[in-house]
């Protein structure tokens, strides 16, 4: 099974942040401005990817396409959970639904059919 984009880009992540930098003063680990947007964006891009995974469970007709959608659903939800533990971790406050762009490329698929 393939890693999604996504995926790739927050196990990426986590491997630049293995030993986080702390202030001496703060125990809360500090993240730069670039970390912050690049959480932000793996969030968004998996909540995006979900929402068109369910699109595609909801309407396909053809049940490898309908495998395939629940994989997405899967692993995505799996990403962004894990997104998720990586940002309260570092208070890093997420988006709480994808980007407009996103949300106009999932509107497209639910015009399709089969």
């Amino acid at each position: 099974m393939k890693n999604s984009r996504a995926q790739r880009a927050f196990k990426s992540y986590l491997e630049r942040r293995r030993h986080p930098l702390k202030s001496q003063a703060d125990t809360t680990p500090r993240v730069e401005h670039g970390d912050c947007d690049a959480l932000r964006d793996i969030a968004q891009a998996n909540m995006a990817e979900i929402e068109a995974g369910e699109v595609a469970l909801a309407k396909a007709q053809v049940s490898k396409v309908k495998h395939f959608a629940q994989m997405m659903v899967d692993d995505h939800t799996k990403g962004l959970r894990e997104v998720q533990q990586v940002a309260q971790s570092k208070g890093v406050e997420l988006p709480a639904e994808p980007s407009l762009a996103q949300k106009g490329e999932v509107k497209g698929f639910s015009s399709l059919d089969g």
